[in-house]
């Protein structure tokens, strides 16, 4: 009896081994088979029958873990294929059973967004110059005015005329670090550093990079063209400001002891504001003049001289991209709507130089793309 128990001692410290071994290896089913031979031999042993407790609600664990696993992957199919309802029951059941899950989160936010674009129609042309349409993501405004299609004479000096034949939607600031931190997740913004400030330190790269990954979301974004940029500025107006002929930091953020127009000087604020701060143009358009200079989607070269140019892109190579607008240290005359920069190559960030995008009308969304 005493060599049997010894054996049967041997062979039960063997299989608990062995069961600890697999436990570690997170092969559950293999590791409760192993101890509940264990348990055949000594079916009173304690640390056995604890040890099996354990393996029995990791096992379950896993289980679970592969379910809300297998919901999730579901989740991210339909959402490619454009079954937002069947995603969004999916996703869910998933967060049912791990709410804290960020992976899981994300997918839903994304839904959610999806579901809520599906509903707005920034992709239809505005009734009105100015009309406002905005949507959320993670719950931050992104908000639009109507840009009809339309002609007007570029540039003070050439004086060539621009014939745009689609209008557009313009963002109605320029992209806030709030913004930015919703599509992007951080904030390269080193001056000023604000929800409600202009992002700024941004490259031309790198707001390519954010229409991208917003284009993944749903909504075609791109930065205007430098004709877009200044028709959209102008709203109407032939002046050097939407407003008339003369700044001083009175009506937009810049150098106002440099003014333009007026030999009154102003306020210089030597900073950023937040956006709205100012008044808009006509179209509803806020600082459009200073704040932060504005990429825009051309390469930068000359002029032509008279003429019609129709939905100008600009040349189709170069060294530098245009920026317009101006920003809070430039003087008020760099702030005018036909003034014009061309002194940053894309990958050059500048504290200065922040964004606005627009959707032109009868744009359509592209696929959305998995592990936004």
């Amino acid at each position: 009896d005493l060599i049997a128990q010894s054996k049967r001692q041997d062979q039960a410290n063997q299989l608990y081994k062995q069961a600890i071994s697999l436990r570690d290896e997170k092969k559950y089913d293999e590791a409760l088979a192993k101890i509940n031979e264990a348990l055949i031999l000594f079916p009173e042993n304690v640390k056995l029958q604890d040890v099996k407790k354990s393996l029995s609600s990791a096992n379950a664990e896993l289980n679970r873990q592969k379910i809300a696993e297998g919901l999730y992957k579901q989740a991210v199919s339909f959402r490619n294929q454009k079954k937002y309802g069947e995603a969004l029951m999916n996703i869910n059941e998933a967060l049912k059973m791990y709410p804290e899950n960020n992976a899981y989160k994300n997918e839903k936010e994304t839904i959610d967004f999806i579901i809520e674009a599906q509903n707005q129609t920034l992709s239809e042309p505005g009734i009105k110059a100015g009309e406002r349409r905005a949507f959320y993501l993670k719950g931050v405004e992104f908000a639009f005015r109507w840009c009809p299609a339309g002609t007007f004479k570029m540039d003070n000096y050439s004086g060539y005329k621009v014939i745009l034949t689609k209008g557009f939607w313009m963002q109605e600031t320029e992209v806030t670090q709030k913004q930015w931190k919703a599509v992007m997740g951080n904030n390269p913004s080193e001056y000023n550093i604000g929800d409600n400030l202009p992002v700024n330190n941004v490259s031309w790269n790198d707001c390519q990079k954010f229409c991208k990954k917003f284009a993944q979301l749903g909504f075609p974004l791109q930065l205007p063209t430098e004709a877009q940029w200044e028709y959209s500025c102008r709203a109407g107006s032939t002046t050097a400001y939407f407003w008339g002929n003369a700044l001083n930091g009175d009506k937009a953020n810049c150098n106002g002891t440099e003014p333009f127009g007026t030999e009154v000087k102003g306020k210089y604020l030597e900073k950023m504001t937040p956006v709205k701060s100012y008044s808009p143009n006509s179209w509803g358009l806020y600082d459009m003049h200073g704040n932060v200079r504005e990429w825009c989607q051309d390469w930068y070269d000359s002029y032509p001289s008279g003429g019609y140019l129709r939905n100008p892109t600009g040349p189709s190579s170069g060294i530098k991209r245009v920026i317009r607008g101006g920003y809070f240290h430039d003087e008020a005359e760099a702030c005018t709507s036909y003034y014009r920069y061309g002194a940053d190559e894309p990958d050059e960030q500048f504290y200065g130089n922040g964004f606005r995008c627009i959707v032109m009308d009868g744009a359509k969304a592209p696929e959305t793309q998995p592990g936004i």
